[in-house]
């Protein structure tokens, strides 16, 4: 229970930083391809890809954990994309060394959609961490929106010897060895119904869920982990959310739609999800969003 408290204090940190970073993007940094951001808190690291909506490292305590963590996105029936192809980012980001907390946060945005993306880091002792990953999307017009994110972990520097289970179509469950990592969607989202995803997968050969949201035709997940099936241990799962924007409906809850996520990892056993503060830091999160997309409208 250590690092749950030292992370619950240092994300309660972040509120301020929260609203910051919403309203920074607007003067971030615009990123050409082959650019990475790493941030660093305590003994853990992040890097993220813009161009491919990607972290692609996430190290603890020196050791590479991850393969990538990415995100997609679909309207209507449109093949799955990067969020690079709705528009080219601005991202910023922070480490603070004197909380042990850090951030990245990425805004994708065309004359329809934008999509804003926030990794909040903490690691207050060794070997264990926690990343908030927080989406929230915003339209102009009625739209069908999906986010996807394909999850494929290395855990302890190794591509096998993994266990994988799905619990309630919102717990991932990923282990190897003595390490252990816990994927939790949270259910009490802003403005979006449920939160749990709307799909998921989960399996043993990681080319099969790539190989589905980089084809050339619109596809879903469907809701089977066939871990160990095929006698391999290298654990793959994703998620998809499906969404309905309205903008021109009375209801401000079909404006937006905010995704949220917790992934902790540390010793297997020794970590739990506390959803309470990353339930304000969504709220904070949907105010400034709303805030700053009223304020682009004001200018447009």
């Amino acid at each position: 229970m250590h690092l749950l408290k030292g992370i619950s204090l240092n994300i309660k940190t972040c509120f301020v930083a929260v609203v910051a970073s919403v309203a920074l993007l607007l003067s971030g940094q615009t990123l050409g391809n082959g650019w990475e951001e790493t941030v660093t808190s305590g003994g853990a690291s992040i890097t993220f890809d813009p161009m491919t909506s990607a972290l692609t490292s996430f190290q603890l305590d020196g050791v590479e954990q991850l393969f990538a963590d990415a995100l997609y996105y679909r309207i209507g029936d449109s093949p799955e994309a990067s969020l690079s192809a709705i528009g080219t980012p601005v991202v910023i980001s922070e480490s603070d060394a004197i909380t042990d907390t850090a951030f990245i946060a990425a805004r994708y945005r065309d004359n329809t959609v934008t999509v804003d993306v926030r990794y909040d880091l903490a690691s207050a002792n060794s070997g264990e961490a926690a990343l908030q990953t927080s989406i929230n999307v915003d339209s102009e017009e009625p739209l069908e929106f999906t986010i996807f994110e394909v999850s494929d972990w290395n855990l302890a520097g190794t591509d096998g010897d993994d266990s994988l289970t799905i619990t309630g179509d919102n717990l991932v469950n990923q282990r190897d060895g003595n390490l252990g990592l816990d994927h939790n969607s949270l259910a009490d989202n802003l403005n979006f119904f449920g939160g749990n995803p709307s799909a998921w997968q989960a399996s043993d050969l990681p080319d099969d869920i790539w190989d589905l949201v980089n084809n050339a035709s619109a596809d879903d997940l469907n809701n089977t982990n066939t871990f160990g099936d095929n006698g391999n241990t290298n654990g793959i799962f994703a998620n998809q959310w499906d969404g309905v924007l309205n903008p021109n409906n009375e209801l401000a809850a079909d404006d937006v739609m905010v995704i949220s996520k917790q992934q902790t990892l540390g010793p297997r056993g020794a970590v739990e999800v506390i959803p309470e503060p990353v339930t304000s830091l969504l709220s904070l999160i949907g105010v400034a969003a709303a805030g700053l997309t009223a304020s682009q409208r004001r200018r447009g």
